[in-house]
C-alpha cells in the first residue's frame, strides 16, 4: 500500500508512528524535554505564570526557568496565574511544521491538571481554531501524572496555542507537540518512507516514565 494513503482523518502511516527523535519523516517532539530541547525556552510563551510565589504576565519578561517547567519533564508544571478561558501556552517553531499528536502531564507534585483544552494555529499571523469535525475539545489528562497523548487531523502551522477549556482544580499542565517539518514530509521518497516505518516498528515510540515529583 502506498504511504501516502490517508484514512478517514486525514493521516498517513508515518503520522501514526513515534514520536521519534532522528528518524527521516517521522513524528518526533518538537518542543522536547529539558535534558533534549527540540524548541528553546524562547520559543514558548505563556499567558500568565504562577509559580514559587511569583507572578508573570506574558508582557512581562519570562524567567526561562519558569518556562522551561512546561515541558514534559518539567518539575513541577507550568501553572496559571489565574483559572480561566483567557489562559493559554503557545510554541512558535523556526520552520512549518506538520502538526500530528499531542502529549500532556498535569501537575507533578499535586492533582491539579487539564482535563480539556482547544488548540488555535496560525502560519501567517492570523489565528484559526484546529478543528477536529467533532466540536469538541481534545481531551486532557485524567491523571495528572500519566501521559495523555492525542492524535490529530494533519494541520501545519508556524506557531500554535493550547488553551485549557476545562481543568481540575487548577489550570495546571506539561506539554508537547508531535510533528515533523513540512518541508522534511514532503520531499521524503517512498524508499525514505518504507525505511522509516520499519525502523519505527523496531525502535517503537519512546517512552515518558511517571513524573511526580521525587520520582
Amino acid at each position: 500500500a502506498d504511504w501516502r494513503e490517508r484514512n478517514h482523518e486525514g493521516q498517513t502511516a508515518l503520522d501514526l508512528v513515534g514520536p521519534i527523535a532522528d528518524l527521516k519523516g517521522a513524528p518526533r517532539r518538537l518542543v522536547g524535554l529539558s535534558s533534549e530541547p527540540a524548541l528553546p525556552d524562547s520559543g514558548i510563551a505563556v499567558s500568565s505564570m504562577s509559580m514559587d510565589g511569583t507572578r508573570q504576565e506574558s508582557d512581562d519578561p519570562i524567567d526561562e526557568k519558569l518556562i522551561g517547567r512546561s515541558r514534559l519533564d518539567g518539575i513541577p508544571c507550568w501553572r496559571a496565574q489565574d483559572s480561566n478561558m483567557r489562559q493559554w501556552l503557545q510554541y512558535s517553531f523556526p520552520e512549518s511544521m506538520r502538526i500530528v499528536a499531542f502529549q500532556t502531564l498535569g501537575s507533578s507534585d499535586n492533582n491539579e491538571r487539564v482535563v480539556a483544552y482547544n488548540v488555535d494555529m496560525t502560519t501567517d499571523g492570523d489565528w484559526r481554531p484546529y478543528d477536529s469535525g467533532r466540536e469538541e475539545a481534545l481531551p486532557g489528562n485524567i491523571t495528572p501524572y500519566l501521559l495523555q497523548e492525542n492524535r490529530v487531523r494533519p494541520f501545519t502551522c508556524v506557531r500554535l496555542r493550547i488553551s485549557p477549556e476545562a481543568w481540575d482544580e487548577h489550570i495546571s499542565m506539561r506539554a508537547d507537540v508531535i510533528g515533523v517539518p513540512v518541508e522534511e514530509f514532503e520531499s521524503l521518497t517512498d524508499e525514505q518512507a518504507r525505511e522509516s516505518l520499519l525502523k519505527s516498528c523496531e525502535a517503537g515510540a519512546a517512552f515518558i516514565p511517571d513524573q511526580r515529583a521525587g520520582m
